[in-house]
């Protein structure tokens, strides 16, 4: 997923660098809400394994992203928004995972759940009348639930047990979005924030939950600049 993150971030620098930023309506402002639908993944990236020391990304498999939030817009450039976050059925597999408090080899399989509260900081840059592209910058609150499954390498008893955890980390993200007619606009954007690698029982020096996320929102008020129906 970190690939469609570059994906989007070439993407939106060309169209940053020959942007033409909005020059009317500079009362642009008011509330929002909305929600959004996606796909996480959890990632995670070391320097050194046990076994070896190559710098070693790695992603798990996709899960279901689903979010609502409302927000407020001061001006063209700034906003503040919080919500809700869920995914559900994130997986994650290795082999070979030495586990200390266990004394052994284990090949990892895991079910992850994640469900967050987040607020943050929005720093957009609109232009061409309709389009934007924003950062995102913030905290997201988790708790995750992991069902995990531990196999031992060379032969031994299965393991099963669930790990649970809630902690605060830094959201941050990149996006793009277009207005569309009778207050609607539409963004796609790619976030992520850091969990706990034992979640994941496996040793890394990052673990996160990377989201592709599209969403649409209602902006309510008239201090909106929109595309004619």
């Amino acid at each position: 997923m970190r690939s469609k993150a570059l994906f989007i971030a070439l993407l939106l620098t060309p169209m940053l660098s020959g942007a033409q930023v909005i020059a009317t309506n500079s009362e642009m402002r008011g509330f929002y809400a909305g929600a959004g639908v996606g796909g996480s993944q959890p990632y995670t990236s070391s320097d050194c394994y046990y076994y070896s020391c190559d710098i070693n990304d790695e992603d798990g498999d996709s899960g279901t992203a689903a979010n609502v939030f409302a927000g407020y817009r001061f001006n063209r450039f700034i906003a503040v928004e919080g919500g809700l976050f869920n995914a559900d059925g994130l997986g994650w597999n290795s082999t070979l995972v030495y586990l200390p408090e266990l004394l052994d080899l284990y090949n990892v399989n895991v079910d992850l759940d994640v469900r967050a509260a987040h607020a943050s900081l929005l720093a957009i840059v609109p232009f061409a009348s309709l389009f934007e592209v924003y950062l995102r910058g913030g905290v997201a609150y988790y708790d995750a639930d992991a069902s995990q499954q531990l196999t031992p390498s060379f032969g031994g008893a299965v393991v099963s047990r669930d790990v649970n955890d809630s902690a605060t980390a830094l959201l941050i993200g990149i996006g793009a979005g277009v207005s569309l007619p009778w207050h609607l606009h539409a963004r796609i954007e790619y976030q992520l924030f850091d969990i706990d690698e034992k979640l994941l029982a496996t040793p890394s020096d990052t673990s996160s939950v990377d989201t592709l996320m599209i969403d649409l929102q209602y902006r309510f008020g008239s201090h909106w600049q929109q595309k004619a129906p």
